[in-house]
């Protein structure tokens, strides 16, 4: 009995810790995050072109960072209600129209908006 326990564990050391699923996986994230950042240092311009003041600019990018702060607490609360694959669908789902948003704005103040939903995303709050 003990044997064919110890086979068992002496099998499972032996398997792959990231079978090729998980590998691509993992590939596929690093890249979906690399492209989810590549905008931000455009940002400011695209700001600008919609006629934001520097004052604005400013705002925007300190209310963007208090937002997802809020947004983490209602993230928590959806994983734990939903589970957690649901919420990571649901947030794919928002960070889509975050992005469409993001470039159907006709002013700052609704890049401000996508910006928004797009933080319901961040992994941290699900």
């Amino acid at each position: 009995m003990e044997s064919t326990i110890t086979t068992q564990l002496i099998a499972k050391a032996k398997a792959p810790l990231l079978n090729s699923t998980l590998k691509m996986f993992m590939f596929a994230m690093v890249m979906a995050n690399t492209a989810s950042f590549m905008y931000l240092g455009l940002l400011p311009l695209y700001l600008k072109e919609l006629n934001a003041s520097v004052a604005q600019i400013g705002f925007f990018f300190t209310i963007s960072q208090i937002i997802p702060l809020a947004l983490q607490i209602l993230g928590g609360w959806v994983s734990d209600t939903l589970g957690r694959l649901r919420s990571i669908a649901i947030g794919s789902i928002a960070g889509v129209f975050s992005y469409v948003g993001l470039f159907l704005a006709p002013s700052w103040q609704w890049v401000l908006v996508g910006t928004s939903l797009g933080a319901v995303t961040i992994p941290g709050g699900a």
